[in-house]
């Protein structure tokens, strides 16, 4: 929901930001693992390590741009990574006019998928 204000277009959202690429690159087959693939890969992981108790993930913010396809990782001291539609220029505003984000703190994502399956061991 945090990508379409209406629940009727939310599956085709998930799928759309789930594909979005870092910074809007694309992403080879051979590249390598530690490069992470989409903008549900790179989710899962932070919110996997935040339930591990990694205290950067924990204060790290994930915010869904609704204005455009666009999800961005914020993780403390000023690192921040962009996910785009592969080609995107990830620098740059996709449209004129406001840009409208949720962020979501990756601990409360962690904290509810705990809540919901219990904790990692």
């Amino acid at each position: 929901m945090a990508t379409s204000p209406k629940l009727r277009l939310a599956d085709q959202s998930v799928t759309t930001y789930e594909g979005l690429t870092p910074a809007g690159a694309h992403i080879a087959d051979d590249a390598p693992d530690s490069v992470p693939r989409n903008a549900a890969d790179a989710i899962a992981v932070e919110v996997e390590m935040a339930r591990r108790g990694d205290a950067e993930a924990r204060r790290s913010f994930l915010s869904f741009v609704r204005s455009w396809p666009e999800v961005v990782i914020e993780r403390p001291g000023d690192d921040v990574v962009r996910f785009r539609q592969s080609g995107a220029n990830a620098a740059h505003w996709a449209r004129c006019g406001h840009r409208t984000a949720t962020t979501i703190p990756v601990a409360a994502v962690a904290d509810i998928i705990d809540q919901l399956f219990g904790k990692v061991a």
